[in-house]
């Protein structure tokens, strides 16, 4: 729902123009200034509404590529947003102490209905969720599930590690070594060191259509393991489970892909 710019700037904007309609309808401007509201008025509160909610959902989006709990951010931010922008036109317009109440009430009782739509959201994915676990149960206990599995083979044809893709940490260039991070089948993270290239470990993946991200020249990462992402444009880290060093981002990578793909997982 956040993952873009395209839809935050979406949601903010028509915030805007609700609350500016259920001013409209209940009359609202009335309780400020007793002449017929005009249309920089309304203008003037799509603005303030639209850029508080704006900025409110930038900080849910932080939370969320974070790894932090953003729900409660989100609800109340159609709350927060109707609060502030009613306080800015109370102001602009000059209304009196004693209509301040009734305005912003307004715009509480108005923020409920989409704080409610929000909360449905969520309630209605959680649903599919369990119903998508529930599913994908009775598949495995219909029939073998297939896994996909890492195979890495010295050149003499002996196996050196043979696990399940989804256990893959990720895997670190060192000199004319790869260094190579996973959990192992008591979930405690393991390293091994051997004498292949990333090169060499993104062709073993695509045998099983695996797509692991070279984010730096050194480091190819599981997308899967991915927690947050901290840093600003040119400096990104990523953190990623089990590991306690955070993982340098190129400058050229597009951290946008996975901006999403932690988006979708939270």
């Amino acid at each position: 729902m956040l993952g873009t710019l395209k839809n935050r700037s979406l949601i903010a904007v028509s915030y805007g123009i609700y609350s500016a309609l259920i001013v409209f309808f209940f009359d609202s401007f009335s309780f400020v200034n007793p002449a017929p509201a005009s249309v920089v008025g309304y203008i003037s509160l799509i603005g303030f509404v639209s850029l508080v909610e704006f900025v409110l959902l930038e900080l849910v989006r932080v939370q969320m590529l974070k790894g932090k709990n953003f729900r409660g951010l989100f609800v109340s931010s159609f709350h927060i947003s109707g609060l502030v922008a009613s306080c800015c036109c109370w102001l602009m317009f000059h209304g009196e102490e004693s209509s301040w109440f009734l305005f912003i009430t307004t715009f509480l009782v108005s923020a409920l209905l989409p704080a409610m739509i929000v909360v449905l959201y969520f309630i209605f994915n959680e649903a599919k969720l369990k119903i998508s676990t529930k599913e994908i149960l009775v598949e495995e206990k219909s029939e073998i599930e297939y896994v996909p599995l890492f195979c890495l083979e010295s050149e003499t044809g002996k196996t050196l590690l043979k696990l399940p893709i989804d256990q893959l940490i990720c895997f670190e260039a060192n000199d004319n070594y790869v260094i190579i991070y996973y959990f192992d089948k008591s979930n405690n993270v393991k390293k091994m060191m051997e004498r292949f290239s990333l090169k060499k470990m993104e062709e073993i993946l695509s045998l099983e259509n695996t797509k692991f991200e070279r984010v730096h020249k050194s480091f190819l990462i599981n997308p899967s393991r991915l927690i947050a992402i901290s840093g600003k444009a040119q400096a990104y880290k990523l953190e990623l489970q089990g590991l306690e060093s955070l993982i340098p981002v190129s400058r050229s990578y597009s951290i946008n892909l996975l901006e999403q793909k932690l988006i979708e997982k939270n």
